[in-house]
């Protein structure tokens, strides 16, 4: 499975040099949507997995977000905010992806206990303003221009 894991991984980054984000001329908030839809995908795949082999909906959450920091770090770090990176750059982005996993898990939370949304539709539902709030934080605290 592991291997499958780095090969899907192979190929998304191979793509992701097809596509060369990186030089091609967009605001940065249109290249963030971009790899956004990659990463999103990413998590949301694990999530599932992990919800689908039993997993209570907080705990798949927590495994996908910690698989996904490291995946997004670089998604994000190479393709939309290109510049120096660092371990604290990586320390503000793994506090900043905590918040967003508290937001997710709180939201996610309501719609399942009081709402009984089913929780692959509760994510999906989460995924909207975690969207918004990543945004913000990458932006202005993680990658932000001095």
């Amino acid at each position: 499975r592991m291997r499958n894991y780095f090969k899907s991984y192979r190929y998304f980054i191979e793509l992701m040099s097809l596509l060369n984000l990186k030089r091609i001329c967009l605001p940065r908030f249109i290249k963030f949507i971009a790899v956004g839809i990659f990463n999103t995908i990413f998590s949301y795949a694990l999530y599932a997995f992990f919800l689908f082999i039993g997993t209570s909906y907080i705990k798949a959450l927590f495994y996908a977000t910690i698989a996904s920091v490291i995946f997004n770090y670089f998604s994000y770090g190479n393709m939309v905010f290109v510049g120096d990176k660092d371990w604290t750059m990586f320390f503000k982005f793994f506090i900043s992806y905590l918040l967003i996993y508290s937001l997710n898990s709180f939201g996610l939370s309501i719609l399942i206990n009081y709402y009984f949304v089913n929780p692959y539709v509760g994510q999906v539902i989460c995924i909207v303003p975690c969207v918004l709030m990543s945004w913000l934080l990458m932006n202005y605290l993680v990658f932000k221009r001095l």
